[in-house]
């Protein structure tokens, strides 16, 4: 669903973008779609390795592929007494007004309104009647507190329609809908990711079983990311050994660090079909990705771009029903399988992946759909209308 604009345009002239801080998701979109169009992106917040194992990877670092390359960026000074992202008002940015003047952008797209900084850029955008987008991918399935979902159904209700959207797939526009947003103010615009460097991970591939101890005939199920319970690594593990009670020859790969390290370890102890590599930088997730069988996403993600890195290596991907990839990826494009959030379901899915494959044309044609050229060009196509 795309909407159409009342003032068609030719080209989508100067854009902005705001962004929280450089994530490696956004920095090969934001690569090529400086090449077609006049492009800056503005960042308020500067994460740190510190910052990094504070939001649920434990351990401290930085990503070792380049986040700033490519496309001119600038930062804007965050004045907030205590910076954080955790926060709506860890950021502050009353500068963000004054950017935007001097840059002059014909549209502002701003990642996310969960910050005071990312509310700061929409109104003054709006003051200075420049076209917003705002960008999501949240959906009502998503854990909040009940408090929290009392507390927004109506501020939500009131501003939300007066804006534009980018939504990431159907959950979102559900989610827009549901605070009565119009269709024609929502834009599907996918996640993108770096598609040609996920893909050349099948080179490494044999190398990586062999560092991680796995055997060419043993089938892989790979879990990468944080281990946090939002995004149920433990439960993961817990019907894997369930599986292997039965069923030889496979193991699983539990890629990150988080909080539930400890306890992941300590139901892994003894295990031997249970491999705990640690964190993996991005550099080599590529190979990951490729050496494995299936991706399991357990979790209740908003989306869930590990789905679509795992695609974009080849690699077909197992989602829990609750994830917001779920409706694109296994619904309609039929590139994995489905998974039940209890135990049970995740052993009923992991036995169906084991003795079902998806043919590899039928994962590259959809890889397509979210490469970050594709993303790029549908953006700018947006843009001009």
């Amino acid at each position: 669903m795309v909407a159409e604009s009342d003032n068609p345009r030719s080209s989508p002239g100067k854009l902005v973008v705001v962004a929280s801080h450089p994530v490696q998701y956004l920095s090969p979109l934001f690569r090529e779609l400086s090449r077609h169009i006049d492009l800056v992106v503005v960042y308020f917040y500067r994460q740190t390795p510190k910052g990094q194992a504070s939001a649920g990877f434990s351990d401290a670092f930085e990503w070792d592929v380049p986040l700033l390359d490519g496309y001119r960026n600038r930062f804007v000074d965050n004045r907030a007494r205590t910076p954080s992202l955790r926060s709506f008002l860890g950021t502050d940015c009353p500068e963000m007004s004054s950017v935007l003047s001097d840059e002059a952008p014909d549209s502002v797209v701003v990642f996310g309104w969960n910050t005071r900084a990312a509310v700061q850029a929409i109104v003054a955008a709006r003051r200075q009647r420049r076209r917003v987008l705002v960008r999501t991918d949240s959906q009502l399935g998503s854990p909040r507190p009940w408090w929290r979902r009392i507390a927004k159904e109506v501020p939500y209700r009131i501003l939300m329609p007066h804006l534009e959207y980018l939504a990431a797939g159907r959950r979102s526009r559900d989610y827009l809908k549901h605070f009565g947003v119009k269709p024609n103010r929502v834009h599907t615009l996918p996640h993108s990711v770096d598609a040609t460097r996920f893909a050349a991970g099948a080179d490494e591939a044999a190398h990586v079983r062999r560092e991680l101890g796995v055997s060419k005939d043993d089938f892989v199920f790979l879990y990468v990311g944080k281990f946090i319970a939002v995004k149920r690594p433990l439960q993961l593990l817990h019907a894997f050994l369930r599986l292997i009670r039965t069923v030889r020859e496979v193991k699983l790969v539990m890629v990150g660090s988080g909080p539930l390290q400890a306890q992941i370890e300590l139901r892994a102890d003894g295990h031997d079909d249970v491999v705990l590599p640690g964190f993996i930088n991005q550099s080599r997730l590529p190979a990951v990705f490729a050496m494995a069988n299936v991706l399991v996403l357990p979790g209740n993600e908003t989306w869930g771009l590990v789905a679509n890195e795992s695609l974009a290596a080849g690699t077909p991907v197992m989602i829990s029903k609750d994830a917001g990839s779920y409706p694109e990826l296994v619904e309609q494009a039929r590139v994995g399988w489905a998974c039940d959030s209890t135990t049970d379901g995740m052993v009923s899915a992991m036995h169906e992946a084991m003795k079902s494959t998806v043919p590899l044309d039928r994962i590259r044609s959809v890889v397509e759909g979210f490469s970050a050229p594709t993303v790029a060009q549908s953006l700018m196509q947006i843009l001009s209308r």
